[in-house]
Parts: structure tokens; C-alpha cells; sequence
């Protein structure tokens, strides 16, 4: 969940833009399938909230990722604004096939149209949940706070302090692979991030100890893959 009233930068929005007619590829348990932008409905309590809202398919590119770098048989990313409005009138314009002329216009109208709509506010929340194929059992987790932007600075920040540091060998690598899980949720809270385990707050130990220790081993296996 994006804030639809936050001030989002140009290249934000050109991604945004660019992505809204868009159909693309992810792995399903039956395969690669072809999916479309803002399709394929499903309802979310999202961390912090009691309320479900209604997400719909964006190509975001962990979907992509995550299938090859923890070995998962399906990945996909679903998105909605925390402006339920804004998020509906981006489904109706899909519906009535409005949604490429959208992607067509100039990206300053764009951006200036979207960012002249007062609805919404800079609330963001990210909610990750895992099967395990052979159990069945899930287990979540998720951040949430004010600022989508500065949340991004902070992982940026985080890694880019560790590669002067010279903690991080050299070559390509996803993040899960250079930091461990406990201290992802370190840095995360230490900048007011609120990060939430099971449907709890990360530092409810007690309450959430499954739940951590089963996103752990996932976060470090995933660092022991070739």
C-alpha cells in the first residue's frame, strides 16, 4: 500500500505511469502465466490496520526475483493506494480500458494530474506472506510507518554504509543475501520504521517467536543459496 498523498518523486511516477497497462509474466504452482496491471482482486488487513482492502496485480519486480532467489515455486505482488478512491477510480479506468491512455500521456501531466487529486496521505504499508508448500502452515510479516520514500533511503542507506564499510564482497546480490534478518528489523526500527511479525510488533518476542524464527530460517537460507 502506497500513499497517494505523499509526494512522490518523477521517476516514481513515470514507473507508476509507464506500468499502468501493462501485462507481464510471473511463476505460478501451475507455471508461467501471463497476468495484467491492476486485475485479479484480493482482499488484505494490511499491518497496522483492521480493515481489508482490495489489491490488484502490479509488476513490481520482487515477484520476479524471489522465484530465483529463495527457490520459490510462485511469487506475485499485489498493490493498492491507501486512498480506497483513488484505488478504485485506477480499477474503473482499467475496466473501461482507460488506463493505456493514461500510460500515453506526457509524464509531467501525469504526475501533475495525480499529484493535483487530494486523497490520500503519506501512509505506506508492506505486508509479505509465506507458504510453505509441504505443511501448508503461513507465516507474515510486514513494515509499516509514514513516508514510503524515506523507508527506501533507509535500506539504501543501510547498504551503502555496509559497501564502504567493505562488509559486502564484490559481485551482484539480493539484499537477504548481505544482511541478516535480525539485523534488517534492527535498522528498521531504529528509524521509527514499525515492522510487524505474525500480526504482531517485531519486539513482542514472546508472542511472535514462531513467527520469527520461521521468516529467519527463510531470510537465511535464502543467504546460503549459490
Amino acid at each position: 500500500m502506497l500513499g497517494s498523498g505523499e509526494k512522490h518523486g518523477a521517476d516514481a511516477m513515470r514507473f507508476m505511469q509507464e506500468n499502468l497497462a501493462r501485462s507481464y509474466t510471473v511463476q505460478t504452482n501451475d507455471g508461467a502465466e501471463t497476468v495484467h496491471t491492476l486485475t485479479s482482486p484480493r482482499k488484505v488487513v494490511f499491518p497496522g490496520e483492521r480493515r481489508r482492502r482490495t489489491t490488484y496485480r502490479f509488476d513490481f519486480a520482487d515477484q520476479h526475483v524471489v522465484p530465483e532467489s529463495v527457490e520459490a515455486a510462485a511469487a506475485s505482488t499485489f498493490f493498492c493506494l491507501d486512498s480506497r478512491s483513488m484505488t478504485r477510480a485506477l480499477r474503473i479506468a482499467t475496466i473501461l480500458g482507460l488506463t493505456p491512455r493514461l500510460s500515453r500521456l506526457h509524464p509531467e501531466t501525469f504526475a501533475s494530474v495525480m499529484s493535483s487529486l487530494p486523497l490520500g496521505s503519506d501512509r505506506y504499508s508492506l505486508l509479505v506472506s509465506v507458504k510453505d508448500g509441504a505443511s501448508g502452515q503461513t507465516v507474515q510479516a510486514g513494515v509499516s510507518g509514514r513516508g514510503e520514500a524515506h523507508a527506501t533511503g533507509v535500506i539504501t542507506g543501510m547498504i551503502g554504509h555496509r559497501l564502504h564499510q567493505g562488509r559486502i564482497p564484490t559481485g551482484v546480490h539480493h539484499l537477504e543475501e548481505v544482511v541478516a534478518f535480525d539485523e534488517l528489523i534492527e535498522e528498521l526500527t531504529g528509524e521509527g520504521i514499525t515492522v510487524h511479525i505474525g500480526g504482531n510488533r517485531a519486539h513482542n518476542t514472546r508472542q511472535n517467536a514462531f513467527e520469527r524464527a520461521s521468516l529467519g530460517r527463510t531470510f537465511e537460507r535464502a543467504r546460503e543459496l549459490p
